[in-house]
């Protein structure tokens, strides 16, 4: 969703292409994968743009393994739900296999449309060893899996290490709030430094550099919210009652901080999105921003951070006298089987080819960049290591924030509570309700949701999404 835009700049700035002189690893043995197929075709539907790349690559070889055809169909941003939704009502077959958002899947798992994976990976493991539990959770519902992850989403913490290993700043910090200037641990500490970065650096009485900047665009505001009530050790329903969780108190604290948060972002930025927020990093006008885990930063020409970005791990909260953290596995992409595939097994085996850790390498390695990193041997894997000289700050980041990830709200409908959420969040940051007043309407907008879909439904999908 977010990535399209400097994908294309990358793609065609000729930093990397599918056909660069790039060393690939060796594709997965014919032992690895099993299976023989002849005469089996499988259709693929993708979101257009850079993400059919790696899925057109692999076809060659898994035709070599197998003797699979594959065809790769394309659909923009805003048709492929629809598109995909409309073909699993009608039974009509038209894919084998489909790529979906993370937060889709349980609306295809409700109506049937998907299969559980869980008799194929019992008879040809996707390496599953090689998956942290945090991320095994976003491919399971309940005890049993109905995806493959393609893409290894959440959000990191990004600090400008220019200004933090400054002496000078570094000293001031400490003389001001008492503590050393050093990226922050907890929201508290974001805050104390967004204030203090907020400045005029060039003496002309006008304040060029902001503190911190956050995506607050009714699109992406959900998510960034979420994360700061996940930071805030709020869950999104009582599991036993289904009653919504994100007016308690501690919500409101969370939404309250995300208000002060505000006034040391630079002017406009509470309409801004992933390509503004982005862009405000890239020139170097901020000191810290909670963004998706993309290398971008260190990879287009235009960028005024490069070098000078540091990657780190969410903010979190002192609850109990501990420090509780959780990252957002924001959005994502995950591949799914169709319920009416005529080739299921095949259908499986190439999934399990395009997620193998081998295909997964490649494609961030060949500079696609559609799907961010998401096993375990991706942070080690020394080709990817040596990519940019930041990329080991940045695996090593990714890492961390997968094992302390935690998932968007997966049940049916979940865009609908995540837009009620972007309403009132909007409407309290605007001054027009008190944190308190917005996320009570909120939550009387949830009850309604989730008994319109039926609460006993809601209440199975929610616990099934927590493992329950």
């Amino acid at each position: 969703m977010r990535k399209l835009k400097w994908v294309a700049l990358i793609l065609t700035g000729g930093l990397l292409l599918s056909g660069a002189n790039v060393a690939l690893a060796e594709p997965p043995s014919a032992e690895h994968l099993y299976g023989w197929y002849p005469g089996v075709t499988l259709t693929v539907a993708v979101l257009s743009g850079v993400h059919p790349v790696p899925w057109k690559d692999a076809a060659t070889d898994f035709k070599n393994l197998t003797d699979v055809d594959i065809e790769v169909v394309e659909f923009s941003f805003s048709a492929i739900y629809d598109k995909l939704m409309t073909e699993a009502v009608s039974h009509s077959g038209a894919f084998d296999i489909m790529e979906v958002c993370n937060m889709w899947a349980p609306d295809f798992k409700a109506g049937n449309f998907i299969i559980p994976l869980d008799d194929y990976i019992a008879k040809w493991d996707p390496d599953l060893e090689d998956i942290a539990e945090p991320v095994k959770k976003l491919m399971k519902y309940g005890e049993s899996y109905w995806s493959m992850l393609l893409d290894g989403d959440v959000f990191l913490l990004h600090s400008r290490k220019d200004l933090f290993e400054n002496p000078a700043l570094k000293s001031e910090f400490k003389t001001k709030y008492g503590y050393e200037l050093e990226p922050p641990t907890t929201w508290d500490q974001y805050r104390d430094m967004a204030e203090f970065f907020t400045r005029d650096t060039d003496g002309d009485g006008q304040i060029d550099l902001w503190g911190n900047v956050l995506m607050l665009m009714r699109v992406h505001v959900p998510f960034t919210f979420v994360q700061l009530l996940r930071s805030y050790g709020v869950d999104y329903f009582d599991p036993e009652t289904m009653e919504p969780q994100i007016n308690t108190p501690r919500a409101v604290e969370a939404l309250e901080m995300l208000k002060e948060l505000v006034e040391y972002m630079p002017p406009g930025a509470r309409g801004w999105g992933y390509t503004e927020v982005r862009d405000a990093w890239l020139r170097g006008d901020v000191a810290l921003m909670l963004q998706w885990n993309e290398l971008c930063y260190e990879l287009l020409e235009d960028s005024k951070v490069k070098g000078k970005t540091g990657y780190g791990v969410v903010p979190g909260t002192i609850i109990d006298g501990k420090l509780h953290r959780a990252s957002l596995q924001a959005w994502g992409w995950t591949g799914v089987i169709s319920a009416d595939s005529r080739n299921k097994e095949a259908a499986y085996q190439f999934l399990r080819y395009v997620t193998s850790p081998q295909i997964m390498a490649n494609v961030f390695h060949r500079g696609y960049f559609g799907y961010e990193p998401w096993r375990e041997s991706e942070f080690t894997n020394p080709r990817l290591i040596g990519f940019t000289a930041a990329s080991p700050m940045w695996l090593k980041a990714i890492g961390d924030n997968m094992a302390v990830g935690v998932p968007d709200l997966h049940i049916p409908g979940g865009f609908g509570y995540y837009d009620v959420l972007a309403i009132e969040v909007g409407e309290v940051l605007a001054g027009k309700k008190s944190a308190k007043e917005g996320l009570d309407a909120a939550a009387k907008e949830w009850n309604k949701i989730t008994k319109k879909r039926g609460i006993k439904a809601q209440k199975e999908a929610y616990r099934e999404m927590l493992g329950l």
